[in-house]
């Protein structure tokens, strides 16, 4: 059986780059794994609205499947809704899409709600420290979309 898995983001680490988007601890928590490690420092707003924009793709279009790329490296999550309305989550790492290296699996309204929290957390924080870009209007967008749509299944 699949571990819980978990969105991870370090906002204590958050900085803006000279050029380009602010960067912060991201990444997934499953089981002993840590994908793709324990720390890893990324384009948290981009990843952050490739996540809302996944997420509200495979609500509106049940059984899809979405792949989640970070930024830095070759690592993409592959994420979809399993009958049970777990939403799976397999990690790749490696060029050319990669070998999976983890698996875990997700209840779908706390994954929502983990991301959902995360990603308005650093939207605050950008609007905090002068770091608004398109990236985060593009997340918060989606992000109002997502609580529609959240809003709408409930």
């Amino acid at each position: 059986m699949p571990s819980e898995t978990h969105l991870v983001t370090e906002l204590g680490t958050m900085k803006a780059r000279a050029k380009g988007p602010a960067t912060a601890g991201i990444w997934l928590a499953t089981g002993e794994c840590q994908f793709p490690r324990t720390g890893w420092n990324d384009f948290v707003v981009v990843i952050l609205g490739w996540w809302s924009a996944a997420i509200l793709r495979l609500l509106t279009n049940k059984g899809g499947r979405e792949r989640v790329h970070f930024m830095e490296g070759p690592y993409a999550v592959e994420v979809y809704e399993a009958p049970s309305g777990k939403l799976q989550l397999r990690m790749f790492a490696g060029p050319g899409g990669g070998a999976e290296v983890a698996a875990g699996e997700a209840d779908k309204n706390r994954f929502v709600t983990e991301l959902t929290v995360a990603s308005k957390e650093v939207l605050d924080e950008c609007r905090l420290r002068g770091w608004w870009s398109p990236d985060a209007e593009k997340l918060a967008l989606d992000l109002q979309h997502l609580d529609c749509k959240i809003a709408g299944e409930t």
